[in-house]
């Protein structure tokens, strides 16, 4: 459900092998750790940033929300 929703708001999304996390860049715009605050304020999912992953404009999601809040986060 995650990868869906990012691939439509325009994220590209790394295929994920199960686990807890999913690895995802925003295509249209770079992304910092002023985003990763702003998703996990707003949503309450954890997002580490490309600061946190080393990676430029990567971050990674961290999938450890009730089932609950999940599906709300995805609203």
């Amino acid at each position: 459900q995650l990868t869906l929703a990012l691939e439509q708001a325009g994220w590209k999304v790394l295929p994920p092998s199960g686990g807890l996390f999913l690895t995802a860049s925003p295509t249209h715009n770079k992304g910092d750790d002023t985003l990763a605050i702003a998703v996990r304020e707003k949503t309450g999912v954890v997002i580490n940033s490309p600061t946190w992953t080393g990676i430029p404009n990567t971050f990674r999601f961290v999938l450890s929300v009730s089932k609950a809040d999940f599906q709300k986060a995805l609203k």
